[in-house]
């Protein structure tokens, strides 16, 4: 058994398994873990039982236990009961709205519920406590025959209507004694006149409320929303308009956001006019962005944050959106009855890892304008490593569509540690890996490179491999960054205008001088005698090799460098030399037999050794990664 003193949630879970084991095997022991489990299990159940999210089948609620009951304060019920049985299910689970204070149903299950309980009201339990509700589906009792009972709705305050058709029944609305504020999802054409309809339709019924929130699909149009506002406030004190979610699972998002601690609808209505009233375009940027982050999917944020990357803001600060949405954290003053379980899976994101988002509206000069901003010393590292001092190995691949040169981070920061780096001016100071790191997440936010998830190739094997961004931009060793910065572009440009006056001088060779043509013609011939020469040399070394290794094994390479990757008179040299097999490098060995890999401590530089085949490697020094298991 461990000492007094030991760290149990050091252990692993095994050992503590184990040990638990062990000790069930004492009857004493096994009566005191009995209780201790008995009370964890009363501590657990209010935390796991206050929100349930999302239900999928609604007849889970016919046999939820009674004891459990008191415990449920949000309640989201995905699916809608088939006709034949809405009546069985709704009597069975009527007793939500006597329990339950945040409800997000059908429409068609809110219709059953209330016919059951119009016809006997036993099975509801009154007095009625639902203070917020949430519909979605068809319009709410469009098609209700008769005065309905709205007994359990008499104490809604919040109403959403998520609905297919856009005008709901606002005579419904009226006749809610508590309901104090309303949201709205309206198409967006003709935004104009729906405002003013909903407005006289509750001018007419003489309904005051606070807020009529008009929820308009997210788009990332920060004049559209500006303009918007105002008019809504020149129509009625109490209208608001704000971007947010209109697909069922975005909807879910933004209700276990607020749940979870976050804002309503109506709170981010009543930020979007204040926003606007003082003029802040950046708040309007973020609340509209934030609204359009919920309502796509995972596939669709990926395009827009490709898109964003490559169109980056230069006008607006950057949005620490993926903070504010995974980082926040329970206030202090919060009670365990307000605690929120998300059944959904929502990723866990370390406050380190967190980093910023572009914006939503881009031109290709506010990328411009952006990496501008980066302060000088920055910008030098960032040119260094662009540059082919840095001796970083350059990858390529293909991101949305494109292709794009992307490196690994633990080369970057090894590029940092070389002397090259050292002797530059005006660069911040690195003498260690974390010094490097700490640079290198500095320049990050300034879009001169992203990371970038690494997908499989295009097509085969040897094809540049997909990229994807991601949507936690933090800067680590072992991740691939794109980058989204070309350097310095006076060498692309002198060869541009090479190029064009190459073409001109072809197109008017017609004009030349006839001892300009005479001589263009001796040099095409010699270029051609140089290229035929080149022919003849490949095929007769070709030849003299296979006639040494019949004779004299291993073989014999005349000019083995011929068509290695180094200078011109370095192709001639040596004349002449045996094919020995290539040796295996120490690392490959490792790799094959399965002995784990040494961290490479600070930057090396390896020299390519010459191998002595037909196919040497280039001398140029390079950093080189530790070899990637999937490169």
């Amino acid at each position: 058994m461990p000492s007094a003193d030991t760290v149990w949630t050091r252990l692993p879970m095994e050992l503590v398994l184990k040990i638990v084991e062990e000790g069930l095997r004492d009857h004493q022991l096994a009566r005191a873990f009995s209780h201790v489990c008995v009370r964890l299990r009363k501590m657990a159940l209010p935390i796991l039982y206050t929100s349930l999210s999302p239900v999928e089948d609604t007849r889970t609620l016919m046999g939820f236990p009674e004891h459990l009951k008191p415990i449920v304060h949000n309640l989201w019920v995905e699916s809608t009961p088939p006709p034949s049985t809405s009546a069985l299910v709704a009597a069975k689970t009527a007793w939500i709205w006597s329990r339950v204070p945040n409800l997000a149903l059908s429409s068609v299950l809110v219709e059953a519920c209330l016919d059951v309980i119009d016809q006997d009201l036993e099975h509801a339990d009154p007095p009625f406590c639902c203070k917020r509700l949430t519909t979605f589906g068809q319009n709410l009792l469009r098609h209700w025959e008769g005065e309905p009972n709205l007994s359990p709705l008499s104490t809604v305050t919040h109403l959403r209507l998520v609905e297919d058709v856009c005008m709901p029944d606002l005579l419904l609305m009226s006749r809610m004694p508590a309901l104090e504020y309303i949201a709205v999802s309206l198409n967006r054409s003709n935004v104009v006149e729906q405002m003013a309809y909903v407005m006289a339709l509750l001018t007419y019924h003489g309904k005051a409320v606070r807020m009529v929130a008009l929820v308009l699909e997210p788009q990332n149009d920060r004049t559209f929303w500006m303009s918007r506002v105002r008019i809504a406030i020149n129509i009625h004190h109490s209208l608001y308009v704000v971007p947010g979610a209109h697909s069922k699972d975005g909807i879910r998002k933004e209700w276990e956001e607020y749940v979870n601690g976050g804002e309503d609808i109506w709170q981010k209505a009543s930020g979007l006019r204040q926003a606007v009233l003082d003029e802040d375009e950046e708040e309007v940027v973020r609340i509209c962005y934030t609204a359009h982050f919920i309502e796509k999917t995972d596939k669709v944020i990926e395009e827009s944050l490709i898109a964003a990357v490559e169109q980056a803001p230069g006008r607006y600060p950057k949005i620490t959106l993926e903070r504010e949405r995974a980082c926040r954290q329970p206030s202090p003053a919060q009670t365990p009855s307000t605690c929120f379980l998300s059944l959904s899976r929502t990723p866990t994101i370390d406050k380190h890892t967190c980093r910023t988002f572009p914006p939503p509206s881009f031109t290709p000069l506010a990328t411009m304008e952006q990496q501008a901003k980066a302060p000088q010393d920055l910008r030098n590292v960032v040119n260094y490593l662009r540059s082919s001092k840095s001796g970083m190995k350059i990858r390529v691949g293909i991101l949305n569509g494109k292709r794009v040169d992307y490196f690994k981070g633990k080369a970057a920061v090894k590029a940092l540690l070389l002397p090259a780096y050292a002797k530059l001016k005006n660069v911040p100071p690195v003498t260690s890996e974390e010094d490097g790191q700490r640079v290198l997440r500095s320049i990050l936010p300034f879009a001169f490179y992203l990371r970038v998830d690494r997908g499989n190739p295009a097509s085969s094997s040897s094809s540049p491999k997909m990229l994807q961004i991601t949507s936690q931009q933090a800067f680590e060793p072992p991740h691939y960054y794109v980058w989204f910065y070309e350097g310095s572009q006076w060498t692309t440009y002198v060869g541009g205008i090479a190029m064009v006056a190459v073409m001109l001088a072809g197109v008017m060779f017609p004009l030349w001088p006839p001892t300009m043509r005479i001589g263009v013609s001796y040099l095409s011939m010699g270029v051609l005698g140089i290229a035929g020469g080149f022919i003849a040399l490949a095929i007769i070394r070709l030849i003299f090799y296979i006639i040494t290794v019949i004779v004299a094994s291993p073989g014999i390479w005349i000019f083995p460098k011929l068509f290695a990757d180094v200078g011109f008179f370095e192709s001639f040299v040596p004349l002449w030399e045996w094919d020995y097999p290539k040796k295996k490098g120490k690392k490959r060995v490792e790799k094959e037999k399965g002995k784990e890999k040494q961290a490479v401590e600070g930057a090396f530089i390896e020299d390519v050794a010459d191998s002595g085949s037909s196919r040497p490697s280039s001398r140029n020094a390079r950093v080189e990664d530790v070899p990637d298991e999937d490169s």
